[in-house]
């Protein structure tokens, strides 16, 4: 596996990506957040299509998509995904592509793709994530979900939330004695990745106005703020982004 196709399978690791999302529009930018690749629209469809044919991706349509999102009212995993899952002929794979180069835009889909079983373990064979630090985490008007399989780290990041989380008028505070916790057999860490275990908590939340003066003249908090980052930062990197390697 060459560079190009860990991009390919790389940008699908966490969810399901459209096709439009991966082709640049008229300023380079892509619907996902990284790079493009610099690669033309046909050189695209041929390594997809090698992809496809290998077995460690599927393409899914909009139409199917949205009846797994929508009527099952499922959280997406590998097993749902295969149901719908096909392999595209090159034809579709470029004329899928083709679409974001004429129209500019991300959301008239034609085709999304997504891992594999097998792609997910090739991902990983070059990656060498740890599981362990990956956290999924989402605000839901009054409260934070937090998940993984790390019971500590969630309850760290809990608690370190309110120090990494803010901008310049607020910061997202949880309130920590509204902690509710729950074991989830199995855990689903990504849509093609499970675990005999996981935690979840729901914690409520509360918005503080921020007073930047006041922060700015506060060293404690500073630091604090700077320390947590810093572990935020180291919590993110949870695997070797080969794309990005000097291999």
């Amino acid at each position: 596996m060459d560079k190009i196709d860990y991009w390919f399978l790389d940008s699908a690791i966490e969810d399901v990506i459209g096709f439009s999302w991966i082709v640049p529009n008229k300023i380079g930018e892509i619907g996902i957040n990284r790079e493009p690749l610099n690669i033309s629209i046909a050189d695209m469809a041929f390594a997809m299509e090698r992809l496809f044919q290998e077995g460690t991706m599927l393409a899914i349509t909009p139409l199917d998509l949205n009846f797994l999102y929508f009527e099952e009212q499922k959280i997406l995993n590998i097993n749902l995904l295969n149901q719908k899952g096909y392999i595209p002929s090159l034809k579709e794979i470029k004329n899928a592509l083709k679409q974001q180069d004429i129209e500019g835009i991300y959301n008239n889909e034609q085709l999304y793709y997504f891992l594999t079983t097998k792609g997910g373990k090739l991902w990983e064979s070059f990656s060498y994530p740890k599981w362990e630090k990956k956290i999924n985490y989402e605000i839901r008007e009054r409260y934070i979900e937090v998940s993984g399989t790390n019971f500590t780290l969630i309850r760290r990041f809990i608690e370190k939330y309110h120090l990494f989380n803010y901008d310049s008028y607020n910061v997202t505070c949880p309130v920590l004695n509204t902690q509710i916790w729950n074991e989830i057999i199995p855990f689903q860490c990504v849509y093609w990745k499970s675990f005999p275990l996981g935690y979840k908590v729901n914690c409520q939340i509360r918005y503080e106005k921020v007073n930047r003066e006041s922060i700015n003249n506060n060293r404690k908090l500073l630091n604090q703020r700077k320390a947590a980052n810093n572990w935020y930062r180291n919590l993110t990197k949870w695997y070797i982004n080969y794309y990005d390697s000097d291999n």
